[in-house]
């Protein structure tokens, strides 16, 4: 299955500061590394399902990569990666 990248919709910029909470995966926020805009997992866009993300892969720090987080919607098995920058 294909991934979809986050984009900032203030900047279109694709890279992102994890803001964690350590109790509740789906309330964990992402601040945009060039404009500091501030996203929280929500709903999926595609099926309308709240809080309905799970992490399928955290951190990955191979050389030569950006580390990225990969969620995936419980439902539509929709998957989103944010680039860590």
């Amino acid at each position: 299955m294909e991934v979809d990248f986050v984009k900032c919709p203030k900047c279109l910029s694709k890279n992102w500061n994890d803001i964690p909470d350590t109790n509740n995966i789906n309330k964990t926020k992402f601040k945009c590394i060039r404009c500091n805009y501030i996203i929280t997992l929500g709903s999926c866009s595609k099926c309308k399902t709240v809080n309905a993300w799970i992490l399928i892969a955290g951190i990955n720090d191979k050389g030569g990569q950006k580390p990225f987080y990969r969620f995936q919607c419980k439902i539509c098995k929709r998957i989103v990666g944010i680039l860590l920058g």
